[in-house]
């Protein structure tokens, strides 16, 4: 009689490539931080195939085969110097960079990664996986709560096996919360609810007749990073939204979350512009404006959007 496998017994891993494309093998250092929500969906359609003199069908074929990779881990520092795993193992294949600690954005550095999934527990647990992946990443930041950083990658499939999951050691730096944070917007300091940043990757899959299941691999073509934020409304006197809009200033961000040597990241964005005029929000009786950002460049620096600083 079989068993069933329950949902949460989930593992997700996930490691940079030495070449793009070529899978790593998966082993319990690649599964050292906590993620939420794992899943690998496969994506395929068959190829339909009609008959003659009749309207049946005959035997189809699995066209291009490709996959999706989202979870979502706390945000956290290493606990000593350095950058903590998920960094390396995910960030850096969101087309960044990682310079001594500071993260920013950098296209066509082509790195990838090797995710994969394990479901169920003992010898018969699945294995899906993905190699050749790249990605994008949104942090949310709410009162009280860990920062929280959601990843999207595509990947190239490869096909799933049978065997017992690897047993990793966990991180055990605990993240901060989202209190006590320094956060100003053009040198100012607002009362905010919740901060949202998107890296904003358009990631397509690399077509070739080459592929094993008809891809090279996933790849980064642009990037939108954008910044949401909802802060309490105040007197135009004070800071007219609006016409920080009509004149297209852009302002500098700086947010720290944490305070802790060694769990402290801090992001900077040099240059974010209201992309709209604010809208109308509400919360528990308070008016707020809603503001969406652009980061844009910092004059004619390439890849200067913003940075992600560990300390």
């Amino acid at each position: 009689m079989t068993t069933p496998i329950i949902s949460r017994k989930r593992l997700m891993l996930a490691v940079q490539e030495s070449a793009l494309g070529t899978a790593v093998t998966l082993l319990a250092a690649h599964g050292v931080t906590n993620c939420f929500d794992a899943k690998i969906e496969i994506d395929s359609a068959l190829i339909e195939r009609e008959a003659q003199m009749s309207a049946g069908r005959l035997y189809g074929v699995a066209g291009a085969t490709k996959g999706k990779a989202t979870w979502w881990n706390e945000i956290y520092g290493k606990g000593s110097s350095g950058v903590p795993y998920w960094v390396t193992s995910s960030l850096l294949q969101c087309g960044c960079a990682n310079s001594s600690g500071v993260i920013s954005p950098s296209l066509d550095i082509g790195t990838g990664a090797t995710v994969g999934t394990y479901q169920g527990s003992g010898s018969g647990a699945r294995l899906k996986q993905l190699c050749g992946a790249m990605g994008n990443a949104v942090m949310d930041f709410e009162i009280g709560k860990p920062g929280k950083i959601t990843w999207a990658f595509d990947g190239l499939y490869i096909p799933a096996t049978s065997g017992s999951p690897v047993t990793p050691t966990y991180d055990t730096v605990t993240p901060p919360t989202c209190v006590s944070m320094t956060i100003t917007v053009g040198s100012t300091a607002y009362v905010l609810g919740k901060v949202k940043f998107d890296l904003g990757n358009k990631v397509m899959m690399r077509p070739s007749l080459g592929g094993a299941y008809g891809y090279q691999s996933a790849w980064i073509t642009d990037r939108k990073p954008m910044l949401t934020i909802d802060p309490e409304a105040v007197a135009l006197s004070a800071t007219d939204w609006y016409g920080i809009y009509q004149a297209g200033t852009p302002l500098a961000v700086s947010m720290q979350l944490g305070s802790a040597v060694n769990n402290t990241m801090t992001l900077a964005i040099a240059k974010a512009q209201l992309m709209k005029p604010p809208t109308d929000g509400d919360r528990d009786g308070n008016l707020i404006d809603n503001l969406e950002f652009l980061c844009c460049q910092n004059a004619s620096t390439a890849d200067s959007e913003w940075t992600l600083t560990f300390a």
